[in-house]
């Protein structure tokens, strides 16, 4: 499901529209798709290795097409067996401590434990979440799963689910918190919560972790470059090449 003000456009990037200007900007994650991700062929291949040894009875039977689409796409499924997990937890977390109770699914039960343990040690103070923020200077914009106060410090933390984190969530973290305002579902633009820190809350089953971002200066400019090289992905470099003579 898609943030408020966001929308997805036909080849699966989200960009955000604001209700009064009607300015429309890419999202944060989708100008970090520039960056190359080798990791997730090899795990596409694994999976479909995986598929082809486990199901190969089955998949025997199988007319040659159907056997190399099923090989092809076996990896979708625990692409979205995990995006659907980590979008439940991420609601979840942000619907706890709210006027409804909440009833916790069991497949994230074991996560939640982890989330209570994390505000019981840490006891963050919760000032947004999963709020729009846009920098109108750099042209973006991007939802963030939570801004919090620790002891005197002010974060944006981003929850993960996944088996990893990677230096590449730097580049996340900081563009959210370089943002120039946060913006409301009916475009009222609210000033920035103070931000110095950054980090992922990394959850999963049996553990916690909160990492924290180094070097923040320099993963925003980072992010800034792939902000540059979107730009020219999506609206130069279909116009470089001249017609041949």
């Amino acid at each position: 499901m898609s943030p408020p003000l966001a929308i997805t456009q036909p080849d699966g990037s989200r960009r955000y529209v604001h209700p009064l200007t009607s300015e429309t900007v890419p999202s944060v994650t989708s100008i970090l798709k520039v960056i190359d991700k080798p990791a997730l062929q090899f795990w596409g291949a694994r999976i479909a290795a995986d598929h082809a040894w486990d199901n190969r009875e089955q998949l025997a039977l199988f007319p040659e097409r159907e056997f190399k689409v099923a090989v092809r796409d076996a990896h979708k499924k625990e692409a979205e067996d995990a995006a659907g997990l980590g979008t439940l937890i991420h609601s979840l977390c942000e619907q706890w401590g709210g006027e409804i109770p909440v009833e916790i699914p069991r497949r994230a039960d074991s996560y939640m434990s982890q989330y209570f343990s994390f505000l019981s040690d840490v006891q963050p103070e919760f000032l947004l979440k999963e709020c729009t923020l846009w920098n109108r200077t750099a042209s973006y914009a991007g939802t963030a799963d939570a801004i919090v106060m620790i002891g005197r410090e002010c974060w944006v933390l981003d929850i993960k689910t996944g088996r990893g984190i990677y230096p590449e969530h730097g580049l996340q973290l900081t563009a959210l918190g370089f943002c120039e305002f946060q913006i409301q579902e009916d475009g009222t633009e609210l000033e920035m919560p103070p931000v110095t820190r950054y980090a992922v809350l990394h959850l999963r089953p049996k553990s916690w972790k909160l990492v924290e971002i180094k070097y923040p200066a320099e993963c925003f400019a980072a992010f800034l470059a792939c902000r540059e090289l979107y730009y020219w992905q999506t609206m130069i470099s279909p116009l470089v090449l001249g017609d041949p003579r």
